[in-house]
């Protein structure tokens, strides 16, 4: 109903400070609706800050590992490397030499340097596939695979600490108004619903 109307009919009007009294939420008894629920998004900004250290943790260990791993394959590339030039070296050495005799024995001094080198070459990549595969799977022992269960450790924690945190903040508070609740309650769905995966 309108002032004008209010009047028409003999009414009072409300003045614009008694108009304004009912306007917004009332304060509860611990004071305004914004303290109230304060310590509902403290907990909440914890908590998500602590979900975030955990997966900057779990990120950091898994790239320290992988690059831990690179370096070591990389080391193996590089002996294998090196003990393939040294074994062609080796074999030009060889073939360069001159044999005393005839062309066949300069024949079976080659046929016999090549299957010395390539016998050499074959042992090389061999060590290095065994080096290669013994890394792979000391970085696949069970605690190095760990990370996701440390991850998920933290994550578990973080949530504890949370669901501690917002029972002493709802022990804090007493006779919340609705205002109060819904900020609450939207504060702690929006909270679950952000976490990061």
């Amino acid at each position: 109903m309108s002032e004008a109307q209010k009047k028409e009919k003999g009414g009072q009007v409300d003045s614009p400070e008694a108009a304004g009294k009912g306007a917004g939420p009332p304060p509860n008894e611990n004071g305004t609706t914004e303290e109230a629920v304060k310590p509902f998004y403290d907990a909440s900004r914890k908590y998500l800050e602590a979900i975030v250290s955990a997966q900057e943790a779990a990120v950091k260990d898994a790239l320290q590992a992988h690059l831990e791993f690179q370096q070591a394959a990389r080391q193996i590339d590089q002996e294998a490397y090196d003990g393939v030039m040294e074994a062609t070296k080796d074999h030009l050495d060889r073939m360069s030499e001159q044999t005393e005799g005839g062309v066949e024995q300069t024949y079976l001094a080659r046929a016999q340097s090549q299957f010395e080198y390539e016998s050499e070459v074959r042992r090389v990549y061999a060590d290095a596939q065994a080096k290669l595969s013994d890394t792979v799977q000391s970085a696949a022992r069970p605690e190095e695979r760990d990370l996701g269960k440390r991850f998920t450790a933290l994550q578990e924690n973080a949530y504890e600490e949370y669901v501690a945190d917002l029972q002493r903040a709802w022990s804090s508070g007493s006779a919340l108004d609705p205002e109060a609740m819904k900020a609450i309650a939207a504060n702690i769905l929006c909270t679950l619903q952000a976490e990061p995966r």
